[in-house]
Parts: structure tokens; C-alpha cells; sequence
């Protein structure tokens, strides 16, 4: 069960990276599947094909995925950003009544930047 899940979130980040390099009709059912938890039943009769189908798309469009973020790794790069962005905001934690307000107003403003890149 917690692979299951876990596999799932990793399916969900990928979908924030990737999902715009399927057509509609494939976001629609990733969506469906990984974010508005739908069944396969449910989804193979919102677009007139069988269970069968949808579930070979999906494993399809998830191995399609995987393969793009071992080529690019955009996941894995943003995961290492955050971390040395959390890494960072530790350390500015700890140097907060050492620096001037404003400066430290502004080294926070940047680094809320760079997490939304």
C-alpha cells in the first residue's frame, strides 16, 4: 500500500513537469486517473473505450514519463533545488539577528523567487 502511494505522488510530480507534453485527450485522463482519483471504469466510459484501453495508456503515458525525466531529470533538479533552498533558509534562520532587517527581508524575497521557478 505505501508503494502504491508513493508511486503515486512520483506519478503527480511528473505530471507537474510533463503534463503538457501529451495531447488534451492524455492529460484528461492522467487527470482523471492520478489527480481526481477516477477508476479505470469511469474513465473507459467518459471517452467510449474499454477499461483495457485506458489502462494501457496510462502505463504508456506514465513509462513515457519516467522516460523523459531520465533524459532531462527536471524532477530530480528541482527536488535538489528545494532542498538546498531549505538548506539555505536554515542557515539564514540562524543568521537572523545578525543581519540588518531590510537585508534580510530581501535575501527571503529572492529565495521565495527561486522556489517558484
Amino acid at each position: 500500500m505505501e508503494d502504491m502511494l508513493a508511486k503515486t505522488e512520483r506519478i503527480n510530480r511528473l505530471l507537474d513537469f510533463y503534463l503538457p507534453l501529451f495531447t488534451i485527450r492524455q492529460q484528461e485522463m492522467l487527470i482523471l486517473y492520478y489527480r481526481d482519483d477516477y477508476s479505470l471504469t469511469e474513465i473507459a466510459d467518459t471517452f467510449s473505450i474499454s477499461r483495457q484501453a485506458v489502462h494501457d495508456q496510462l502505463h504508456r503515458l506514465v513509462n513515457s514519463m519516467e522516460q523523459t525525466e531520465h533524459s532531462l531529470n527536471l524532477l530530480q533538479r528541482n527536488q535538489d533545488q528545494q532542498q538546498i533552498l531549505d538548506q539555505l533558509s536554515e542557515k539564514l534562520q540562524r543568521l537572523s539577528g545578525f543581519l540588518p532587517p531590510t537585508v534580510l527581508a530581501e535575501i527571503t524575497q529572492i529565495m521565495q523567487k527561486l522556489r517558484q521557478i
